[in-house]
This record gives structure tokens, sequence and C-alpha cells, in this order.
């Protein structure tokens, strides 16, 4: 198999960084993979030990094909140093493999995310190979589905896929009638989705991701998802630069199986959606009330 690149993001999490490249260590195909780390300059003084320690860390003897560790000589952002790092490697290697320090990796993850990029390089239909799947809906060890929302907790695709991004670092849904951008947010379910773009064009925030989200939507294109996680996010600490505790898409343990089915009918499953539509109500539904309460309560004071 020709295996994708992995290009892994960090900046001052040593012990995040360690534990997961250990845990890409732990796939068998770690030693045919060739690994790139991106590793942002320090924008103060307070986040220089920590962004020394994970230098450090990167340059531990790791067991992979080959390991090139970037360290940029400016504070790139995490917006600037991602794109151009997956800009740099996809555009060589022709498809890659994305993670952040904050990850960790089942020792199956490698093999799904090469056999998918693999199996779809050539349906068009097919943009975003993603390792992360929430744990609050069905999780069959042996499946996986494709659906329209997109995940960037370890994922992967293909150059021709990717270059459209740069066309999509603006507001390109304001001219999209109110029922697609419900469609944009989740049917609704999600309104984060568009206010993440509103908030980035009055530069209000800088992010990435959910213009590679737009650039799939307005693409029709699909994502895959394995039916269990493959993936979990240990940032919920409150650690990272854009801090949450979240633990809506908290995972505890993540899938192992090498045995994951991929779809031959490549198109999204109305099973997932309809699950995945229940979870949303029932977090917005839980928040609605918790931030009633929290009112109440204030007045009651």
């Amino acid at each position: 198999m020709n295996y994708a690149p992995v290009i892994v993001f960090t900046y001052k999490r040593p012990k995040h960084l360690h534990n997961l490249l250990l845990s890409l260590e732990q796939n068998i195909e770690s030693k045919f993979t060739d690994l790139f780390i991106y590793i942002d300059k320090a924008d103060n003084p307070q986040d220089k030990s920590y962004n020394d320690e994970v230098i450090n860390t990167a340059n531990k003897e790791w067991n992979f094909k080959s390991i090139k560790i970037v360290v940029r000589e400016k504070n790139f952002g995490l917006k600037n140093n991602i794109t151009s790092g997956i800009d740099e490697i996809i555009s060589k290697y022709e498809k890659a493999i994305v993670l952040e320090e904050d990850l960790e990796v089942s020792i199956s993850f490698l093999n799904y995310m090469n056999t998918s990029l693999s199996t779809y390089r050539s349906n068009k239909k097919v943009w975003h190979i993603s390792g992360y799947s929430q744990s609050t809906i069905y999780n069959n060890l042996t499946s996986s589905y494709f659906g329209q929302e997109m995940n960037c907790w370890g994922w992967g695709t293909w150059n021709d896929r990717w270059v459209n991004i740069h066309k999509n670092f603006k507001n390109n849904l304001k001219n999209l009638d109110s029922r697609e951008i419900e469609k944009f947010n989740f049917y609704g379910l999600n309104k984060n989705n568009y206010n993440q773009i509103l908030l980035n064009e009055n530069n209000t925030i800088s992010t990435w991701a959910i213009f590679w989200y737009q650039t799939i939507f307005l693409n029709g294109g699909l994502c895959l998802n394995p039916s269990k996680s493959l993936v979990k996010n240990k940032g919920f600490d409150g650690s990272g630069e854009h801090k949450s505790t979240n633990n809506f898409y908290e995972i505890i343990k993540v899938n192992d199986n090498y045995d994951i089915k991929l779809p031959k009918n490549v198109k999204k499953s109305i099973f997932y959606e309809n699950l995945l539509k229940f979870e949303y109500f029932k977090y917005n539904i839980k928040n609605y009330f918790l931030y009633h309460l929290k009112k109440f309560s204030k007045k009651k004071v």
C-alpha cells in the first residue's frame, strides 16, 4: 500500500504530543509512514518553556519510516500553521492524514485511514475521511458511514479536494437562502457552524476548520466516519489555545478493531444522520434548561 504521510501540528503541550506520538507508534503501519511535525513558535515568554519541551519531545526517537520536524521561525498562529503545513505536504504526496497535538488514536487508526483514502481516491463525492465519531450514537465496531458534517479530529483528504479551500476562506454562504443555511447548521441543530463563519468574517476569531467544512458543503461532498471512534480528544482539560471543557464530543475508549467495513454505496446514511440529529436535540434541550436554571438561580440571589 502507498501510505499517506501523517502531519502533526503542535505548539505548547508536550505531554499531549508525547501521548499522541505514542499512540501513533502503536499502529503497525507507523514504520511505513512518513511523519511531519509542525511546531509553531511561542508568541509570549510564558509559553516558551512549554514550546521548548514540545521541540524536545518531537526530537525523541519515534518508530516511523521518516520524521521531519519543522520549527516555525515566527508565530504563525493555529490557522496559518495548519493550512500552510497541509498545503506543503499534500501538494507533494497528493494525500495526507492530519492530527493536532491533543488527540490520541487507536491501534487501527492508520489502517482505517489509509484503506479509506485508497478506496475512495477516485470517487469525487468523497471529500473527507474522519477517524472520529460521537460516542453517544450507535457504535458498531466494524462499520462506517457517510454523513454531511465534517470533523477535524484525526482526518485525511486528497490534494485535488483540499486545494478548493483557498477559494473559501471567506463567507461564501451569505447569498444562500435560509434553508441552505439551516442545512449547513445541521438542520438548525448546530448553529455554531454558520456563527463561526460570521465570527471569522468580523475578525473576532481566526479558525480554519469551519472553512474546510464550508468547502465540502458547497461542493456537495461527503465525509466518511467510523461507527465507533478511532480517535479521542484529550484537550478538554482547557490547556489549548482555543480552550474547551465541553464533554459532548468526549470519547472514553477508542475502537481498536481492524475489520472496519467501508460502504460500497457512496451516499449519506439517513440512519446515522437521524441518530446524530437526536443527539444534538438532546444536547440543545439540556443546554436550554441549564441556561434558564442558571438565570433563575441568579435572580433568587
